[in-house]
């Protein structure tokens, strides 16, 4: 048999409701309001059926309907059917509200900034989903993997060039020592970090030099270090005291303000790394979730809560004696 020949014994879904419902309690009126239709509507929604299936459904009286046997077997047929289509419609409904947001952020600024603010979007938009993947591989925005993407300038290449994306940028950051507080007091001058262990992240091995460079210390030609490839795992140490790390500001706010670091020289070297949001074009224009996401990236950065407290210094004398 066609699918269209099996349809055409399907009768309509709002003759089939009204049936249902009149049924259930017995009354063209009361079904009327729990539908919200006239008992008109109602009425004649039920006559249509009838003509349909070639039989009557109620035995009208003056003031009442009542059902007929096999009505009632129809009705009762009918209510399971009736209920999982409501359930399956509620279904579509609610997926359709809730959607997906994949965002791929480097391992640094997924672990230091973007988990800990993220309680914050989801608040604000309970129906978006956010899968988060730290990762640094190549953005190609022509595939469907993920949706936004958070970079920073001096990373190596992560964007196709041929793909056509929209870039929102995001924040620069400043570059100086952290430590803390206990091993703060034992560093007055750019020097005296040297008697403690120096802590890198590998994939910024240069923060050390850049800084001493720019403050003007003196490179020591042996320094004992740890090392590490996640910027989370040397931030870690350097609050357990394990030793001093460059703090890139954007990642070390919570820190900085908490008093678990403190940053022992006011001299702040400002980074040309700049963070930036990167997503396709397309996806910027049509996707609901990409437009919350870049809107609460935004006016994140912007608001009062990004502002970056002064540095914390150990000594009142440790500005003279840093190199300018």
């Amino acid at each position: 048999m066609a699918a269209s020949d099996r349809l055409s014994r399907v009768p309509p879904l709002q003759w089939v409701r009204a049936f249902e419902a009149a049924a259930r309690h017995e009354s063209f009126i009361t079904a009327a309001k729990e539908l919200s239709l006239s008992a008109g509507a109602v009425s004649r929604s039920v006559k249509q059926l009838e003509a349909f299936l070639g039989t009557g459904l109620f035995v009208r009286g003056v003031s009442s309907v009542k059902l007929t046997d096999g009505a009632r077997a129809y009705a009762h047929a009918l209510a399971p059917a009736l209920r999982q289509i409501s359930v399956a419609s509620l279904e579509v409904r609610t997926e359709s509200r809730h959607q997906l947001l994949r965002v791929s952020a480097l391992p640094a600024l997924a672990q230091c900034w973007l988990v800990p603010r993220l309680n914050e979007f989801n608040q604000l938009y309970p129906d978006i989903t956010v899968r988060i993947a730290a990762e640094s591989v190549l953005l190609d925005p022509t595939r469907d993997e993920l949706d936004v993407a958070l970079r920073c300038d001096d990373a190596p290449s992560h964007v196709n060039p041929s793909a056509d994306c929209t870039r929102v940028d995001l924040f620069a950051e400043d570059l100086f020592p952290v430590l803390s507080p206990e091993l703060a007091q034992r560093v007055r001058k750019p020097e005296d970090l040297f008697e403690l262990t120096a802590l890198h992240d590998t994939c910024w091995e240069t923060d050390w030099a850049t800084w001493l460079t720019a403050t003007g210390a003196p490179l020591p030609k042996r320094w004992r270090g740890l090392h590490f490839t996640l910027y989370a795992m040397a931030l870690d140490a350097a609050i357990r005291g394990q030793g001093v790390l460059i703090g890139h500001s954007a990642l070390i706010q919570d820190e900085l303000q908490s008093g678990k670091l403190i940053a022992p020289f006011s001299t702040r070297l400002a980074s040309k790394r700049r963070y930036y949001a990167l997503t396709r074009s397309a996806r910027a224009l049509t996707s609901t979730a990409v437009q919350a996401f870049l809107g609460w990236l935004t006016a994140y950065v912007e608001s009062a809560a990004f502002v970056l407290p002064s540095a914390k210094t150990s000594n009142s004398h440790a500005t003279e004696s840093c190199h300018r």
